[in-house]
């Protein structure tokens, strides 16, 4: 047997134990239970959060038209995305992309934009000097900032995952998580314990 059939035979035995795992759980009526109970309470929070994040401007980035919208943006919302952008300029149309689908995915963080000549005050106290900026507000406080897309791999044509993990990162977003993220994150801790003994 080559070292790839093993290979790919130990991922069906593995796959094999999260099956019977799983039957496992729904055979023990406690443990199944739980389980039902912690999802249904993680499926009301997040419905309680696409309730309160759409009624609050979650879910999409809105356009604000001044100084006094932004302000009011990042003080109404726990975690709040600023971008400031030229309607011009085609950099800023791709971090607004990346921006919406964001938003879209993650609604527990209120996302915006701002024409940079349409906030002055703004602009000027916080240094703008080149576009596509992204101000990060976590409780009105600034988190980080992206300046261009250097943060983001330096190319026009950066991943989505590197804007979202760098929004992570300052806990500007929440993971969304699923039992299965949560097995598979459980599984890397527990490889890397393996690796560190």
């Amino acid at each position: 047997m080559s070292l790839l059939d093993r290979y790919n035979s130990q991922l069906v035995d593995e796959g094999d134990a999260e099956d019977q795992e799983f039957l496992d759980l729904l055979d023990d009526d406690e443990a199944f239970q739980g389980y039902r109970e912690q999802r249904i309470a993680e499926l009301s929070r997040q419905m309680k959060e696409a309730k309160d994040g759409a009624q609050s401007g979650h879910g999409s980035v809105q356009t604000l038209e001044s100084d006094k919208d932004v302000l009011e943006a990042t003080t109404s919302a726990d975690r709040c995305v600023i971008h400031f952008f030229h309607p011009d300029f085609t950099r800023c149309k791709i971090m607004d992309s990346k921006l919406e689908q964001l938003a879209a995915r993650h609604l527990g963080t209120r996302f915006v934009r701002v024409d940079a000549s349409k906030a002055p005050f703004l602009a000027t106290k916080l240094g703008l000097k080149a576009l596509p900026v992204v101000v990060c507000y976590i409780k009105g406080q600034e988190a980080t900032r992206v300046v261009g897309f250097e943060r983001l791999g330096g190319t026009d044509n950066f991943q989505l995952s590197a804007l979202e993990n760098l929004l992570y990162t300052y806990g500007i977003i929440q993971r969304v998580g699923t039992s299965g993220m949560r097995r598979a994150e459980k599984k890397m801790e527990e490889e890397d314990e393996d690796w560190s003994d």
